[in-house]
């Protein structure tokens, strides 16, 4: 799993990195279609939970890779003629997916706890 993320940035770049993944989850929810989440229909039942569970992994940094792709993936998708109005908008928040996963988390998350490098101390017994 450490091969996934290279360094988790700390400080002003890692709030960054915090700021750009809470972003991406609000334009995930901002750009659902609100008004068909009653609808009993599979497939759109089953993009509103992906939606769902990729803006808590996002949020909390958890498989953040794995949650921009998702988040680029839910935004092409609502980009298809007949699911939503095409919009370059679509476009642009599924490069911010992609930039998400390319960046990685950063030190403010979840990954960062689990995966994160950690310091050892030897100590020698007298």
């Amino acid at each position: 799993m450490q091969r996934l993320f290279s360094t988790f940035p700390g400080e002003w770049p890692g709030f960054a990195l915090l700021l750009l993944r809470c972003i991406a989850a609000t334009a995930l929810i901002a750009y659902a279609n609100v008004g068909v989440w009653l609808s009993l229909e599979p497939t759109l039942l089953l993009m509103h939970g992906l939606t769902i569970i990729t803006v808590m992994l996002l949020i909390g940094g958890l498989w953040t890779p794995v949650a921009g792709i998702a988040q680029a993936l839910l935004q092409f998708y609502s980009n298809f003629p007949g699911i939503a109005a095409a919009d370059l908008s679509h476009m642009l928040w599924a490069a911010v997916g992609l930039c998400v996963a390319m960046l990685r988390p950063g030190a403010c998350s979840i990954d960062s706890r689990l995966f994160g490098r950690r310091r050892l101390e030897v100590r020698r017994h007298p």
